[in-house]
């Protein structure tokens, strides 16, 4: 399209055709995305994706993944490949989050021999690596250690929606409420975090959720003193710990009864801690709630109004802003480039 041939020109997006046409009558085609057949062993890079807005792209997941649009079908799981029904959904892209045990092999000779790419990442310790799983702040000037896998926005060309999505709805909207705790209130409470009743186990330190906790969300992990990311704990530790909240993390359960009826409280009946005294044993059973993911936005906002139900109506404000804006408090604690906060146009850089 020539300027010279028009000072004053009108761009139609033709969404159909996907071009653009301006006023010389000439249309431009649109550059469009490859097409992905996207497989994910993984519940919280399936989160990843749809939360991209790809999750067209899905035509795998492992079994009851939690996150997975409706419809799409089962390839049998991280630790059992259905080779059959993975290689039936002809993947261009299968992503897993690897374990100890490493990449399962039958991934790896699949790979080459089917010609798919499979990308592996190390499950996350931390909320700086879980949002570089999801979108690598370093490949926008290809600082990334090329050892590093690349990230789910980088493979699936949506680098910009996600590097958006990480600063604002997720880094924004959690630093817009640890700051608003800091605000309102004179000290963070204790918060014990408990990921399974039988035997009990607490969410400790170095995991993703300890992180949103006691960085964003105004509070402080009972579990701290354990060096353990899972600790298991008992009533004598529950006395020492003296938790003022407890957050019971558990996926898809009913609501809970009284602490002198419900079987699942019975562990704490009688414990002369805050958490007991003060009625603050709170149920998140968002069926998200464990993954180390970009659901943490939605279940963080649940979580902090747990924790500080006196400020629930102005974090509820907070979830609906227009405008999430990155605290530098906050960018200063989970490394973020403030030269890259408000979005960029140059497009990321591969190592």
């Amino acid at each position: 399209m020539s300027h010279s041939r028009c000072t004053l020109w009108i761009v139609v997006v033709v969404v159909v055709a996907g071009a653009v046409a301006g006023c010389d009558g000439r249309y431009e085609r649109l550059p469009s995305r490859p097409t992905f057949r996207v497989v994910s062993y993984a519940p919280a890079i399936t989160q990843m994706i749809v939360d991209l807005g790809a999750a067209d792209s899905l035509v795998g997941v492992a079994e009851h993944d939690a996150a997975a649009p409706e419809g799409v079908p089962t390839v049998g799981s991280y630790y059992k490949v259905d080779t059959e029904s993975l290689l039936a959904t002809k993947p261009t892209h299968v992503f897993l989050m690897a374990g100890k045990e490493g990449v399962p092999k039958i991934l790896q000779s699949l790979s080459i021999s089917e010609g798919f790419k499979l990308v592996a990442y190390p499950n996350p310790s931390n909320v700086i690596e879980m949002v570089r799983i999801f979108c690598d702040d370093r490949e926008l000037d290809g600082k990334r250690d090329p050892s590093d896998p690349p990230s789910v926005s980088f493979v699936l060309e949506r680098w910009h929606e996600g590097n958006d999505f990480s600063l604002g709805q997720f880094y924004g909207m959690l630093s817009q409420i640890n700051t608003l705790v800091d605000n309102t209130e004179t000290r963070r409470p204790e918060v014990l975090m408990v990921i399974g009743l039988e035997p009990l186990t607490a969410s400790g330190v170095d995991t993703v959720h300890n992180d949103v906790l006691t960085l964003m969300l105004g509070g402080r992990n009972a579990a701290r003193y354990v060096k353990n990311p899972a600790p298991v704990f008992d009533r004598e530790l529950l006395l020492d710990w003296k938790p003022e909240v407890i957050l019971l993390l558990q996926p898809n359960e009913p609501p809970l009864g009284s602490i002198d009826k419900d079987p699942r409280l019975a562990v704490f009946r009688g414990l002369d801690i805050p958490a007991v005294r003060d009625g603050r044993i709170v149920l998140i059973n968002d069926p998200l709630v464990m993954l180390p993911s970009t659901s943490l936005t939605r279940i963080g906002v649940e979580m902090a109004k747990a924790i500080h139900p006196q400020l629930a109506d102005r974090i509820d404000k907070v979830r609906d802003s227009e405008e999430l804006i990155l605290s530098e408090d906050t960018m200063e604690q989970v490394e973020v480039d403030p030269a890259k906060v408000g979005g960029s146009d140059a497009d990321p850089v591969a190592p």
